[in-house]
């Protein structure tokens, strides 16, 4: 818990609250969600012209970000909108806040014990990364892993204790992450069904009785209710983002109209194909974000760099930017959770939360596919890596050489820890506000004077939205 503390002190002084420096003259952020707060309380979804990721129905300006962020500024719209451009910076501070305390509480309803070291150390890259740069992209993705991660809990609760009320609880966090990031209604969905198929199941029959006893499904005293909760979660997920969507766009659907993007002219529309995803991206998405060989060292303090991706030739990509691969910023969760499946497949107890896991999965996968390459992107693949990553702790402490086993996995999260902090520490460097950015320019050269790295290459980075 008190790594977890620190954890959170670093993602204060990474979002500017430690010292307050989001309270400075000209540093605001996630200014879309102020404006979408300040036009619900005028009965309108549209925004004023000018904003970030504009598209343009009819003549008004609309985002295609999800409105969970908005929604939870709404009890303090008061503040927000006499404040415009500053409630982002607690925004994300407190979905990484969420994220970590759903982690750990994963931890503990997997393993039934308080959450290892090795385990926050593992959550420690993937949270700083997200942290590092308070901005409407990283917000989008925090609090959709957040909740997300959220409902993986509670649906993990569920099954030690079935109760309406976590499903009412789960079911309210699934549809608020479907709404901040519409990769995950898969997962939102395939969660919710898991108590239906459950508590659904004939458990006079041979078959029902044997599925329940081969998953380890939770066998609710009333079963009604739960089947009712948990339908009606699945069509909230499902129809929460379509009646946004045409709210907004005028259409059905659940990604935006690429072509009503402002910023898009008709030769960036081409070059992606017209759509935001595509299966021709996979070898790409694949290579990067698994491959051990996406990142540079050098003298340069914080002596691991991102590195450009490699694009194979039938790529459509709109862009990228600082990036890091899935080994580096989380490679021991992704060593415990295939831990974790494998022990899943011998040990019935385990086949509950390795659902969950391949649940999860299919929201994350989504990025293999995604036309950019972001190092926030890795974000999106904390909710199955959180949840496998306890799975593969409680398979070990099983284990005849768990110990052992352990410490190797400790020292590859050690890594893990410095990476994500060294990919945050270059968020920090090139895209904070300027006091923040001279700030970590100076902390950078004078390590480098201290360890004799004078004149070591400075890597520009490519500017991102």
């Amino acid at each position: 818990m008190v790594l977890a503390a620190v954890v959170l002190v670093g993602c204060a002084w990474l979002t500017g609250l430690l010292p307050p420096l989001f309270l400075a003259d000209g540093v605001t952020t996630s200014k879309l969600y102020d404006q979408q707060v300040s036009s619900w309380l005028q009965g309108r979804w549209d925004l004023p012209a000018g904003g970030a990721e504009p598209f343009q129905i009819e003549g008004r300006n609309y985002i295609y970000f999800g409105p969970t962020p908005a929604l939870l500024r709404l009890p303090f719209a008061s503040w927000v909108t006499v404040h415009p451009g500053k409630s982002g910076f607690p925004a994300l501070w407190l979905a990484a806040l969420t994220a970590l305390a759903a982690g750990l509480l994963v931890a503990y309803e997997v393993t039934g014990d308080a959450p290892r070291t090795v385990f926050v150390l593992g959550l420690l890259g993937p949270v700083l990364i997200i942290a590092s740069r308070p901005s409407v992209y990283h917000e989008a993705i925090a609090w959709g892993a957040a909740l997300i991660l959220l409902t993986a809990a509670l649906i993990l609760r569920y099954r030690r204790r079935p109760s309406v009320a976590v499903l009412v609880l789960a079911a309210l966090c699934g549809v608020l992450a479907v709404l901040a990031r519409e990769i995950w209604l898969p997962s939102a969905a395939v969660m919710m069904a898991l108590p239906v198929a459950a508590a659904a199941l004939p458990r006079h029959r041979p078959f029902g009785t044997r599925i329940q006893e081969a998953i380890a499904a939770p066998r609710p005293t009333r079963v009604g209710p739960h089947v009712a909760v948990a339908a009606t979660a699945i069509v909230a997920v499902i129809g929460a983002p379509l009646a946004v969507h045409r709210i907004k766009f005028g259409e059905w659907g659940l990604v935006p109209p690429i072509e009503k993007h402002a910023w898009f002219g008709p030769e960036k529309v081409a070059r992606i194909g017209g759509r935001m995803f595509h299966v021709s991206n996979l070898r790409t998405g694949l290579y990067n974000y698994l491959s051990p060989s996406s990142v540079r060292y050098d003298r340069s303090f914080p002596w691991i760099h991102s590195l450009e991706p490699r694009l194979f030739p039938e790529t459509r990509l709109d862009g990228f930017a600082a990036f890091l691969g899935l080994p580096h910023a989380a490679g021991a969760l992704m060593l415990l959770t295939m831990v974790g499946l494998a022990a899943s497949l011998r040990d019935r107890s385990l086949r509950w939360p390795a659902l969950i896991v391949l649940g999860l999965g299919l929201g994350s996968g989504a990025l293999f596919f995604f036309v950019g390459l972001c190092g926030r992107y890795i974000f999106d693949f904390l909710p199955p890596l959180a949840v496998g990553g306890a799975l593969g702790i409680r398979a070990l402490a099983r284990h005849p050489r768990g110990r052992i086993l352990m410490a190797g996995v400790a020292a590859l999260a050690a890594y893990n820890a410095a990476a994500g902090a060294a990919l945050a520490l270059e968020h920090q460097r090139y895209l904070a506000p300027p006091p923040r950015r001279e700030e970590v320019e100076r902390i950078v050269r004078r390590i480098d004077d201290l360890c004799g790295a004078v004149g070591a290459e400075t890597k520009e980075v490519p500017s991102q939205p």
